[in-house]
């Protein structure tokens, strides 16, 4: 037979871990995501936006931290906060009290102009109730390259797989005929081009360090499709 005294221990350690999860939950949530990938097109500017949904009856305050934040020379990008837009992208900072049934912001604004390339902004986000719950933000936006075409209707499918071993990017694709590459890193510089002449294929890429790069794979001169991939040394 079970003791009172165990079923009581018992009911004790559920009620505390019930009171601990309670205290220790997040009084905010993200939307639409903690980590955004998107494109802008040529001179225009965008804004992708994270929110920080208030949860609670009261106000919320959160402060934030930069950890990265690279972008091509020659594009136009900024943070803005619930309160304030910065010219560029502060180390450190507070936004605005968010009140009940409002939203906090972080928001990354891009104007590539016309160069091509690809941005990594993170941060990372506390609110004051609860420092020691951070979340890490990253937004990682890319700009078609000038010199070709971008087709909508022409978008293809596009899946990479790298492979350590080998020092190799396998791409596969629905191009029968074949198609071109070419590869930038962060700051917009072309490092690699060339041309597959099937469907799927690999690329070498003993040459590249660690970090991230952007591939676009082009058919009859329009860009088919755009994707990011990540070295790991």
């Amino acid at each position: 037979m079970i003791s009172c005294r165990y079923i009581n221990n018992i009911l004790v350690t559920a009620f505390f871990s019930a009171v601990t999860s309670f205290v220790s939950a997040q009084n905010y949530s993200i939307t639409p995501n903690d980590s955004i990938v998107g494109t802008v097109p040529f001179n225009d500017i965008y804004h992708f936006n994270i929110y920080q949904n208030n949860l609670t009856a009261g106000n919320l305050v959160f402060s934030y931290q930069k950890v990265y934040a690279t972008y091509p020379i020659g594009w136009t990008a900024n943070l803005c906060d619930n309160g304030t837009c910065f010219d560029e992208f502060p180390d450190s900072g507070t936004m605005d009290t968010v009140f009940n049934g409002d939203v906090g912001l972080m928001s990354v604004g891009i104007n590539p102009g016309e160069i091509a390339g690809v941005s990594l902004v993170q941060y990372v986000i506390w609110e004051a109730a609860t420092p020691d719950m951070v979340d890490t933000l990253t937004w990682i936006i890319s700009a078609e390259a000038p010199n070709v075409i971008y087709n909508a209707a022409s978008v293809a499918t596009v899946n990479l797989f790298l492979n350590p071993t080998s020092q190799s990017l396998n791409i596969q694709t629905d191009l029968l005929n074949g198609f071109e590459y070419l590869i930038y890193d962060l700051a917009g510089k072309q490092l690699v081009e060339g041309r597959i002449y099937q469907a799927n294929g690999a690329i070498t890429i003993a040459n590249l360090s660690s970090g991230i790069y952007f591939i676009s794979v082009v058919d009859e001169n329009e860009v088919a499709a755009s994707k990011h991939f990540f070295i790991s040394n």
